[in-house]
């Protein structure tokens, strides 16, 4: 899967409600005051996709307040979010 595909799944998959937030994605969230909308926001505005190890995506975007927000992804039939920073 190119990057470009990679992206269009994962933007999709939030498009649908289709995301599912790991306990440490939680608690990166939780520590860094990073609500699920900003999450949102910043796959809705991410113009980056890099392949990770893995098999993993991190796609980068930016939140609500217009900050880069960078966010960890496995494609499993639906966004998993594995990290946020």
């Amino acid at each position: 899967m190119t990057s470009e595909e990679a992206l269009e799944l994962i933007k999709e998959y939030a498009e649908f409600g289709r995301v599912f937030f790991v306990p440490h994605a939680r608690e990166q969230m939780w520590a860094r005051n990073i609500h699920v909308e900003d999450v949102f926001e910043a796959i809705e505005t991410a113009t980056s996709c890099l392949e990770q190890r893995n098999e993993r995506w991190k796609v980068t975007g930016v939140d609500l307040y217009g900050d880069e927000l960078n966010v960890v992804v496995s494609i499993e039939g639906s966004a998993i979010i594995i990290t946020i920073f």
